[in-house]
């Protein structure tokens, strides 16, 4: 049987409010997982009081200590890990030495390419750490430079630290039989607007009127495929009757709207 190959992709912006609007969030409760397991090599660094800087074996982050962050030779880490936040991207990093709080911030800059962002716009990529008890909390004041392609953020002290993506669909891509069809829903990441470091959580986001397309024709049609959106914020693709010139076929959804919470 011939498979349609779909890629999902999302191309919207989020802004926050403390306040329901016209959209309906199911949210759960905020997200506490174990922490991930090491996965790749750590990189360890001897840093005194003139400070100064190292990058994760992967190259994914870097770790800016400022001078008289520490009064003596210290030995830092960045231990990558696996990625167990809601939304989460790419791998989780550990860093040491724990149970210090700096006089100084630090500064943590995570690096991403085109490739890693999964077809979503990078305005909805944000930072999240992860606290003793396995509780993640989004970082607000984490800074986005798009040309520059890095999320950069002060911190205090050390643990676990994501790059994560404020919504997604799910599935991001699939296969599916000519005739066929496929749930998509886009599924958000709690933020809290009441704290500085906000509290993230997983919730479904139920925005009416989002607009779907397939390979850039709204709603798409009988030859690449046909998007119908549902009012629950998802949708179904209806796969055509035979492979479209164009495979894999692309559907996004562009909307511009609040990720909306009830406190």
């Amino acid at each position: 049987m011939k498979n349609i190959i779909v890629y999902i992709l999302l191309l919207t912006s989020i802004t926050s409010s403390a306040q329901n609007d016209a959209a309906e969030d199911t949210i759960t409760k905020p997200a506490i997982t174990a922490i991930g397991k090491p996965d790749g090599e750590k990189t360890e660094m001897k840093i005194g009081k003139e400070g100064g800087s190292f990058t994760s074996s992967d190259g994914k982050i870097r770790l800016i200590i400022p001078e008289g962050t520490v009064t003596k030779k210290t030995t830092f880490s960045i231990q990558p890990t696996k990625n167990l936040a809601p939304n989460g991207n790419g791998k989780a990093y550990q860093m040491e030495p724990s149970g210090i709080n700096f006089n100084k911030s630090l500064q943590l800059v995570f690096y991403y390419s085109d490739d890693e962002t999964g077809g979503n716009s990078p305005l909805l990529m944000g930072m999240a750490m992860q606290d003793d008890n396995g509780k993640w909390f989004s970082l607000k004041k984490a800074v986005l430079d798009t040309l520059a392609k890095t999320l950069t953020a002060d911190i205090h002290h050390f643990s676990a630290y994501v790059n994560f993506s404020k919504a997604k669909i799910s599935p991001a891509s699939a296969r599916v039989k000519v005739n066929g069809s496929l749930r998509l829903k886009i599924v958000g990441a709690f933020m809290d607007d009441t704290d500085e470091d906000a509290e993230l959580g997983p919730l479904r986001i139920e925005y009416p009127n989002m607009n779907w397309s397939v390979n850039g024709i709204p709603k798409g049609n009988s030859s690449t495929g046909i998007i119908s959106a549902s009012q629950s914020g998802s949708a179904i693709f209806q796969a055509p009757a035979q492979i479209p010139q164009q495979n894999p076929v692309a559907v996004t959804v562009e909307q511009q709207f609040q990720s909306a919470f009830s406190r």
